[in-house]
């Protein structure tokens, strides 16, 4: 059992329970539990507690197959809320784009409130790239990369070259991913 997939189904099989039966003891609906058993979700902390607890396992075991709690890669996350953060299309032109409605929403571990992300597809790479971004307030610049207006749409620099006081700072880049289509 290498997956949360797997150990979800074997464990609900090894109880003797159905979908829907897991479904009534988690507070979900069997829908739900056939896609946890498919990959197509992964469950909340709140509900992977109760899905451990109907099924006599451990929740970090479910996630991460270890039974050693406070080792588990999966512990930091199991520690944050899922926020479903917007997502924007990456604007061509300078416009505030944080006005406009988002193109979706993308689900994500974290603490902090208010982040945001930008998608831009790249047709020669058939990807999509989103930069999550925590919006920029502080007078103080960290490390990192920002997101910054011009004339020709947002662009990402490093703190290092944000010299001009005058640039709108969107916010500071925190994590970055790409999608396949």
């Amino acid at each position: 059992m290498d997956n949360l997939q797997s150990r979800i189904k074997t464990s609900r099989i090894n109880r003797g329970l159905s979908q829907a039966a897991l479904a009534q003891k988690a507070g979900v609906s069997q829908p739900t539990v056939a896609n946890w058993e498919n990959g197509s979700h992964v469950p909340r902390r709140a509900v992977l507690e109760r899905i451990g607890e109907a099924l006599g396992v451990e929740p970090m075991w479910l996630l991460s197959g270890d039974f050693r709690h406070g080792d588990s890669p999966a512990q930091a996350y199991t520690q944050h809320p899922i926020r479903h953060l917007p997502i924007y299309d990456w604007p061509q032109s300078e416009y505030n784009f944080l006005s406009s409605p988002p193109i979706g929403f993308i689900p994500f571990s974290t603490r902090r409130e208010n982040l945001f992300g930008l998608m831009v597809f790249d047709e020669g790479s058939k990807t999509s790239k989103v930069s999550i971004c925590n919006p920029f307030s502080a007078p103080d610049l960290k490390p990192g990369n920002y997101l910054i207006a011009s004339p020709k749409g947002p662009q990402v620099r490093h703190a290092d070259d944000l010299t001009n006081g005058n640039q709108k700072i969107y916010g500071r880049i925190v994590s970055e991913m790409s999608f396949y289509r």
